[in-house]
């Protein structure tokens, strides 16, 4: 059944051309934005790429700091020649993170190899200690023995709901998945809700084998080799992102609800052969048969393991880098435009994250090149370096949240993780900033192989996250991808001689990313009207309610749109006025720059209260891919009527509130019923107040009960009273325990 509403959704998306396929020539640059682009040089990108893949830079770690500091080196002397720019670290202490002590496994007696294959030749930095260490950050330590193995396709609820058809327990086993669909965070959540004793989780050829498993894989093909691992947090990010601890009235959850209490841990394609061969059962639907040669898959339970990890949960430092370029507007009309790339890998990340890292670098030199001409920005210009985004987006969360007051009037967040990790193009923004991006990819004389841009909503598994899902600013994240996947994900083979035998070997899309990054800065940055459409939000605004429709007809709750379809008619018209009588002037690039925050709901979605942007966020059971009207599509999902009702009353609201943006010339308000939550908005006048009347006030209600009482017993006119008891208010304190007041 999800299925089912999956594809009718993704049919009704591509029925709709809300994908935003944009054709078109060449089209035209400043002098100003074409020396940004000739100071790009796509060498000086692929030597700051092997110098960062260099050693790896574990957030946390000396060598993360270390790597930390010399970033900061780097920014500071690329943007030289702009005297007015500042380059700063942005520590943040006390963050939770994750370590692994040791593991093993025994399958049916046997030692299993835990270690990557080292290719010296080939890859030199393939042969490392980090071979061997294999964990999934915050996965619980423990110990499993004599279990047995529960196959359970890619670990999403659906596959559960069907396990159980089929009559499989996962109570008390070990339960397998593999890699795809879904965030690992969440396999390793919904396995623990079932009473799972730990989970593994291996990549399967099909999704990082290749067509030809196993003739194709590294090095000599681009495809993961059977001993690869992926590693990664298994923190739940669709709950919340960023430090787990103590950010309970933040999050609405406790560190022991955003951690998993079971061991969990990645595991091989080789590996995951071992137990497949040997675990029993019923063959498994077509659906669930993966791509390992010459082996049908079963359900089990069967084979047999012997399963014992150590992990640490330490708390740290994490270091961000932060480069601001000051605009010349005064700063209470200033709408700063920011651009963000983590740094920190699991091991090289020489893809992931570190091909935009060196991008980055490029940008900057871009930039200063075009400040040497005479470029100087209106609006103040801040690029991000952050750190820990691979435990849980935690650096960008930390810098969000710590200038939350700041970031009130940011115009846009332009995001780049994985810059480079194949040959196609791929980009994806909030609805207001479609057009700058197609204009923009249209514009670039230098990147003639790309003839349309395709860009779709944004979810929440990368920096962008903060921005869009909790402060709502209109954000855009893009780069260079494979359409088959990026087989190397999180392995020791992300190293920088994958990314010259099989990612970019000349670099040159590294620097067509640089290239549309510095044009998209300057353009946000420069002009005298914001290149933001809020005419396009409403036709997106349209098409994903029309998505909603179309899953509402084939499910079981019982709701409509009709609230929500005329805010948006009125939006559109209010938009489309709003747009044919603009200037440039402050307000209206005011006007503009928060029009996302029209969307934010200070309730936040449901049984998510950090995620505030009702419009855009990741589905709460895939963790990173996107869910436009996400608290409606999730209801649909759960089929709870009662929440799809009061989110189609959220919604039009939160509409609404846009379109009354427009229409007054004031910049839109989160919904004003709940304050956020941990923001603490007692007035002192308040308090004073209270202070001296609250005697008055009980001295008064004394005096009217004893009169009242006598009235009672002498004529009769008033009788007894009855009182209804008031139900205890929860609340979530600083370290996520739950009080009643």
């Amino acid at each position: 059944h999800t299925q089912e509403l999956t594809s009718t959704a993704t049919g009704m998306w591509r029925a709709l051309g809300l994908a935003a396929v944009v054709t078109g020539s060449a089209g035209q640059t400043t002098d100003l934005e074409t020396a940004m682009l000739d100071g790009i040089k796509a060498p000086a990108i692929g030597a700051w790429l092997e110098n960062l893949t260099s050693t790896p830079h574990l957030a946390g770690t000396e060598e993360g700091e270390m790597v930390a500091k010399w970033y900061q080196e780097l920014l500071a002397t690329a943007l030289q020649p702009i005297d007015v720019a500042t380059v700063d670290l942005d520590t943040h202490d006390d963050v939770l993170l994750s370590y692994d002590v040791s593991a093993s496994l025994e399958i049916l007696g046997v030692n299993a190899t835990l270690r990557e294959a080292a290719f010296r030749q080939q890859d030199p930095t393939s042969d490392t200690e980090w071979n061997g260490r294999i964990w999934n950050g915050y996965g619980a330590s423990g110990e499993v023995e004599n279990v047995e193995v529960v196959y359970a396709n890619y670990g999403r609820p659906a596959d559960f709901v069907e396990l159980a058809d089929y009559n499989v327990s996962v109570r008390d086993k070990v339960v397998l998945v593999r890699y795809g669909e879904c965030f690992r965070g969440v396999k390793a959540h919904q396995a623990e809700l079932r009473g799972a004793a730990a989970v593994l989780i291996f990549s399967d050829p099909e999704e990082y084998g290749g067509p030809s498993y196993p003739a194709n894989v590294y090095p000599q093909g681009k495809y993961l080799p059977g001993s690869g691992v992926q590693r990664g947090s298994v923190l739940n990010l669709p709950r919340c992102p960023g430090n787990p601890r103590g950010r309970g009235r933040v999050c609405g959850y406790s560190e022991a609800e955003l951690l998993p209490s079971i061991p969990v841990m990645p595991l091989s394609a080789d590996n995951a052969r071992a137990i497949l061969e040997t675990l029993g059962g019923d063959p498994v639907p077509p659906a669930w048969q993966g791509g390992l040669p010459g082996l049908q898959y079963t359900f089990g339970p069967g084979s047999m393991v012997n399963l014992t990890i150590e992990n640490t949960r330490e708390v740290r430092s994490i270091h961000n880098v932060i480069a601001t370029i000051p605009g010349s507007l005064d700063p209470r009309k200033d709408t700063p435009v920011l651009l963000g790339n983590h740094r920190d890998a699991w091991i090289f990340g020489a893809a992931d994250p570190n091909s935009g890292s060196a991008s980055m670098l490029g940008v900057a030199t871009g930039l200063a090149a075009a400040w040497t001409a005479g470029w100087r920005p209106n609006r103040t210009v801040i690029l991000g370096s952050w750190d820990a985004e691979e435990f849980g987006i935690i650096g960008s969360t930390a810098y969000a949240e710590a200038n939350e007051n700041y970031l009130e009037q940011a115009a846009v967040y332009l995001n780049v993780d994985t810059a480079v990790s194949g040959d196609t193009f791929g980009a994806a923004a909030s609805p207001s900033a479609v057009g700058a991006v197609v204009k923009a990819v249209t514009d670039l004389r230098s990147i003639p192989p790309i003839t349309s841009a395709s860009v779709g909503p944004l979810g929440g598994g990368s920096d962008y996250a903060p921005f869009l899902n909790h402060l709502g600013i209109a954000s855009v994240d893009f780069g260079f991808r494979d359409p088959e996947g990026y087989p190397v994900y999180h392995s020791v083979y992300d190293s920088y001689a994958w990314m010259t035998r099989e990612g970019d070997k000349n670099f040159e899309n590294h620097k067509r990313v640089a290239e549309l990054w510095g044009l998209l800065a300057m353009r946000f940055a420069s002009s005298n009207l914001l290149p933001l459409n809020v005419s396009y939000t409403a036709e997106r605004l349209e098409g994903y309610s029309a998505e909603i429709e179309a899953a509402l007809k084939i499910s079981p709750v019982e709701g409509n749109l009709e609230a929500l379809t005329a805010a948006i008619a009125t939006y559109k018209a209010e938009a489309r006025s709003f747009m044919s009588r603009l200037t440039g002037s402050a307000l209206n690039n005011t006007l503009l720059a928060e029009s996302e925050r029209a969307f934010l709901d200070s309730r936040g979605l449901p049984n998510r209260p950090w995620y505030r942007n009702l419009v855009m966020a990741s589905g709460y059971n895939l963790g990173y891919g996107a869910m436009t009207f996400p608290g409606l599509m999730q209801a649909i999902l759960d089929e709870d009527s009662a929440t799809f009702n009061s989110q189609v009353k959220a919604l039009a609201s939160a509409v609404e509130r846009g379109s009354e943006s427009f229409r007054d010339g004031r910049p839109p308000a989160t919904d004003p019923q709940v304050d956020p939550p941990g923001e603490d908005k007692t007035n002192p006048a308040v308090i004073v107040a209270l202070c001296v009347g609250i005697p008055f006030f009980l001295v008064g209600t004394i005096l009217l009960v004893q009169k009242l009482s006598k009235m009672s017993k002498t004529d009769g006119k008033l009788g007894p009273t009855t009182y209804g008891t008031r139900s205890p208010v929860s609340t979530v304190t600083d370290d996520g325990t739950s009080t009643e007041v």
